[in-house]
């Protein structure tokens, strides 16, 4: 038992360390951005069949159409899991994908059953180091960095991201450009 808590609680600090290092790296501007083609609905599949093998959660990913960017292939793969392990954290039995184009944005929604949040003050999840709930964070191993390396990401590639209203659970929506701007501020 008590090596079972080492190993989760080694496991937590690999991930923080592994998100400040990160967030350094990039508010520096020492990491190079890459630009090449990545299918989102790719990443999206890949994820929904990880959740399923780690969990008993229900993964629908029928609204998920082949959605292709040019961007980052590291960081657009590490926004979708950071999105789905949020999402996965909170749902209780079932998580959604969808992937669509609307315009010139390649858009990405990902949405959990769970207890949901107020939209209206959902804007400060996307800072650093803010969790919804701070006493249950912990122990689901929550930072409150993921969500904020999510925003850096959609930024940086001429994006957006947002809590979007739904009748219950929690929907987060991406947006990023399809033609590949990537800012390096």
């Amino acid at each position: 038992e008590v090596g079972e808590i080492v190993m989760r609680e080694g496991r937590r600090l690999e991930t923080l360390i592994d998100d400040l290092a990160w967030l350094a790296r990039h508010d520096e501007l020492r990491a190079e951005i890459q630009s090449v083609d990545v299918d989102l609905d790719d990443l999206l599949f890949e994820e929904g069949q990880r959740v399923r093998l780690l969990s008993e959660l229900c993964v629908d990913t029928t609204m998920v159409r082949p959605t292709r960017v040019t961007g980052d292939p590291a960081m657009m793969k590490r926004m979708i899991r950071n999105v789905v392990d949020n999402a996965t954290r909170y749902a209780t039995e079932e998580l959604e994908f969808d992937s669509h184009y609307d315009g010139p944005e390649a858009v990405v929604t990902v949405a959990d059953d769970g207890e949901g949040i107020e939209v209206s003050q959902s804007d400060r999840f996307f800072e650093r180091f803010v969790r919804s709930d701070p006493a249950r964070a912990r122990q689901s191993g929550g930072t409150g960095l993921g969500l904020a390396i999510v925003a850096e990401i959609v930024e940086r590639h001429g994006g957006s991201v947002r809590f979007v209203e739904t009748a219950g659970g929690t929907k987060i929506e991406l947006r990023v450009r399809r033609d590949g701007r990537v800012t390096t501020s």
